[in-house]
């Protein structure tokens, strides 16, 4: 999966197709294998009905070129709200805390559309006072000049 990130996600699809289906498959079999074998109350048993009941789910990446195989791009971005938890607690309101949250999800934005986040903001708010409500949408982090 590696050698294909950022692949088209028609390529992705026709990899995973060669070398994906048949594993999912294969494993498939041998948990249902294995499930059979076990007390519905041991607790590889109950890991075992967790995967089949969530299979669908977990074979998206298969059906879908566009799908991801991990959710490692969504959990690198909230890493950085983990980390400062305890400092979120004195926003001061929770208005304070809510825009907080836009600006971050702003700045992840930027990040994962390789725009340099300061840049971007000091691009924005210079725009921002005088620019039109409805043209703000020219104003997100891939619209602008900042875009490498």
């Amino acid at each position: 999966e590696a050698e294909i990130r950022g692949s088209p996600a028609e390529e992705r699809l026709a990899v995973r197709k060669a070398r994906s289906v048949q594993l999912m498959q294969s494993l498939y079999d041998w948990i249902q294998l294995q499930r059979k074998t076990l007390s519905k109350h041991a607790e590889m048993a109950k890991a075992f009905d967790y995967i089949l009941n969530h299979w669908n789910a977990l074979n998206e990446f298969c059906r879908d070129g566009q799908v991801e195989i991990d959710n490692n791009i969504g959990e690198n971005a909230l890493r950085s709200v983990a980390v400062g938890r305890k400092n979120y607690l004195f926003f001061g309101s929770d208005k304070g805390g809510e825009s907080a949250a836009i600006i971050y999800s702003l700045l992840v934005t930027c990040k994962l559309n390789e725009v340099e986040p300061e840049d971007w903001l000091r691009e924005v708010i210079v725009k921002l006072n005088d620019w039109p409500s409805n043209r703000v949408h020219e104003l997100l982090p891939w619209n602008c000049s900042t875009v490498k």
